[in-house]
């Protein structure tokens, strides 16, 4: 939804798309899976701890 409203606000000419924007989105995606599941898939898949997460070059 963040998103969506980002695009309607631009094409209504009310945010200049020339200028930079920032935009949280502070959901979870829970809501979201069904419409990204055919185009997203997990970036990494580690096992739950710290060394893990390093070795998978999540961590700097």
């Amino acid at each position: 939804m963040t998103v969506g409203v980002t695009k309607k606000l631009i094409e209504e000419g009310l945010l200049d798309p020339s200028l930079t924007t920032v935009v949280l989105n502070t959901g979870d995606g829970l809501k979201t899976l069904d419409a990204v599941a055919p185009t997203s898939g997990p970036t990494a898949t580690i096992r739950p701890n710290l060394d893990a997460f390093r070795a998978a070059g999540l961590a700097r």
